[in-house]
């Protein structure tokens, strides 16, 4: 409670801030070192720079002044000359602040430390700094090198390589601290609620681009900074640089740098066709922002600067030198959970790559004027000189044809807008029809297959295993006879597993579990090593996700339903999911870590002795805080969930698929 009270009456004065007490504090350990050679020298016997004090007397006023002078003759020519001229000044200042402070009750002030007689001590240390470097050829002061775009390119790749999500995050801080202009403590207190969009208007030319907030530290002063799309690199761009954050960390977090910020804080063509489908896209890619941190606008920018890179960044991928990325660059994170987000929104290959096509066809329609002509598509370029190569410029668009082209500029920005309209409509209608063909065809296809086989009518087949796919029968709407007839795409248990980060919440495990879903995603890496015995690495990891879940399965109430292949329906299932899985951490919390109300409960303190033990009476049907799973929980799930084997998955998928064809045949 004293803490308490003094940390309420005590004087602010008293608070120096904790980057300026660990500054005083060298800066004093340098002074007492001078203070024994000074003593020494004048024959008086030491005492420590605490217990100097100043009296308003002649003698006094004179001890102090010889006292200041030997400490900047020491301070420029002692040291062995290993103090730089920087250092020396600030910790002067230190020094100066440490007695004023100390003495500020006082009514008569100290002359050396007035404006005039310290403005001469600094001066005469400067000069012989000044002298000093000019003998040994140094610098006065010796700044940090700027770093090169060599440099900011190796450490984005390094990035790219180590796929994780912390090193998403450092990505993102070394592109920020680049654009923001600012410290490392600054730009990690950045916020996601600081982002916001905002129009530009350049030569006739309205754009959209982000704004932030920043606070300067040193200076006190907040400013909103803009934030420009990089015209060439996307290791230089913070667009990009967001938005691999994004998916590779999908996180509920308000900082963009939660670690960084903990430390600052001082705490432990057919693609345009389905022009539709961008607005899903977009809400898989943000799935997880339940708070709606960012606007739509903001989320649009960022998703249209990940597919004007998605190519270069895959070839970045590729060329990593310790990880097989090469041959099958969608075992990294990023382009994994890239196509995982196409799945879920029913684009296809062709329409992705469509709309990389249409973005940089875009940015170079409103970046023009800011573009080098090397950067120009070869449309642009044809207008040239045949003989010397050179690209011919008309100088008049520079003077009085401008206000004639800005003119007419303006006139036929409406005729376009109105094209782009009629155009969009006839896509989507195109789009649409064709939809209604493609199903059409596939309705014929499964008709046959069905009649062949002596079935008499096709009925949907649904899986119960943990984290099945359920499919719903088809229907006339173009979105859902999509997703009736094709696959989710499932990335694979390792590198799903690897977004999870190092130390993942009991909440993110369970989600992943039934989202991914983890059964079919490690069965599809256990196929894949069939001719080889599955490495005991991948067991363990799946060991370990299986127990998780099946002690989170003891504190919800319900077995969480089969997971839907419409978009329309996975989307709130996903939100049910996460607030299930967040409502057993919590319940779980309280049993582990009762005093604790805000502790994450990770996947490691499940392994815990006591943790074990608790566990152990939870699962045992003779122990009064014996707890069960669901009651809706599936027979087959509950008999999987009690074997200790994890190969075991496809035995349980085949005799529920037997089960479930009988009963269809019946």
């Amino acid at each position: 409670m004293e803490v308490e009270e003094d940390g309420l009456v005590g004087d602010i004065r008293d608070n120096v801030g904790k980057s300026a007490e660990k500054k005083q504090k060298s800066a004093l350990k340098h002074f007492d070192g001078f203070l024994r050679l000074w003593f020494k020298h004048r024959g008086e016997p030491y005492r420590h720079y605490s217990q100097l004090f100043h009296e308003n007397t002649e003698d006094s006023n004179r001890f102090w002044d010889a006292l200041m002078g030997g400490m900047f003759s020491y301070f420029a020519t002692g040291c062995n000359g290993e103090l730089g001229f920087e250092s020396v000044n600030g910790y002067a200042s230190s020094i100066k602040a440490y007695y004023t402070d100390k003495w500020r009750h006082n009514t008569y002030k100290c002359p050396v430390f007035g404006k005039q007689s310290w403005a001469t001590l600094r001066r005469k240390l400067r000069t012989l700094f000044e002298e000093r470097a000019r003998q040994s050829g140094q610098k006065l002061t010796n700044p940090h090198q700027a770093s090169t775009q060599d440099d900011m390119m190796a450490m984005v790749y390094s990035c790219l390589w180590l796929a994780t999500g912390d090193a998403a995050v450092f990505l993102l801080m070394n592109i920020a601290s680049l654009h923001y202009s600012g410290r490392s403590s600054e730009v990690a207190l950045n916020r996601w609620s600081h982002l916001s969009s905002w129009q530009i208007c350049e030569l006739h030319f309205k754009y959209t681009v982000l704004s932030t907030y920043l606070k300067r530290q040193k200076l006190g002063e907040e400013t909103n900074l803009t934030l420009f799309p990089h015209r060439e690199n996307f290791f230089e761009d913070i667009y990009f640089g967001m938005i691999y954050r994004i998916i590779m960390l999908p996180d509920n977090d308000d900082y963009l740098f939660p670690k960084f910020a903990e430390k600052a804080l001082h705490q432990s063509k057919e693609g345009r066709n389905d022009s539709k489908l961008v607005p899903e896209f977009v809400s898989q890619v943000f799935a997880h922002d339940t708070a709606n941190r960012w606007s739509q606008t903001v989320r649009e920018l960022l998703v249209a600067s990940m597919l004007r890179y998605f190519d270069k960044v895959e070839t970045a991928i590729q060329n990593a030198p310790h990880k097989d990325f090469g041959k099958r660059s969608e075992d990294h994170p990023f382009i994994s959970t890239i196509y995982e987000y196409c799945s879920r929104a029913g684009v296809s290959e062709t329409t992705f790559e469509a709309w990389q096509a249409e973005v940089k066809e875009g940015f170079f329609g409103d970046n023009l004027p800011a573009l080098q002509i090397k950067l120009w598509p070869d449309s642009a370029r044809n207008n040239r000189d045949p003989r010397t190569g050179t690209t011919l410029v008309d100088r008049r668009c520079l003077m009085d044809h401008y206000n004639t082209l800005a003119h007419h500029t303006e006139g036929l920005h409406l005729q376009v807008v109105k094209m782009r309209q009629e155009m969009s409509e006839l896509r989507t209608g195109q789009a649409h029809l064709i939809g209604m063909v493609q199903a059409m065809l596939a309705s014929q296809q499964g008709s046959r297959t069905f009649n062949g086989s002596g079935i008499d009518s096709p009925t949907a087949v649904s899986q119960s295993s943990p984290g099945a796919v359920s499919r719903s029968p088809g229907t006339d709407t173009q979105e859902e006879g999509r997703k009736a007839d094709s696959e989710l795409y499932v990335t694979k248990f390792t590198v799903g597993f690897a977004k999870l980060g190092s130390s993942p919440t009991i909440a993110s495990v369970f989600f992943y579990f039934f989202d991914a879903p983890a059964i079919t995603a490690y069965e599809r890496e256990l196929e894949e090593q069939e001719e080889e015995k599955p490495s005991r690495s991948l067991t363990c990891k799946f060991s370990r996700v299986k127990k998780t879940v099946r002690v989170m399965l003891l504190f919800v109430e319900e077995y969480p339903p089969d997971k839907p292949t419409l978009s329309t329906e996975l989307m709130p299932w996903q939100e049910d999911l996460r607030e299930l899985s967040q409502a057993a951490e919590e319940a779980l919390r309280k049993e582990i870590f009762p005093q604790d109300e805000n502790k994450k409960v990770k996947q490691s303190h499940l392994e815990a002795t006591a943790v074990k033990q608790k566990i152990k009476e939870w699962q045992d049907e003779t122990s009064e805080l014996y707890r069960q799973l669901p009651s809706n929980t599936p027979k087959e799930v509950a008999d999987w969930f009690s074997t200790e084997n994890t190969q075991k998955t496809k035995l349980l998928k085949r005799k529920r698929k037997a089960s479930t064809a009988v009963e269809s045949v019946d």
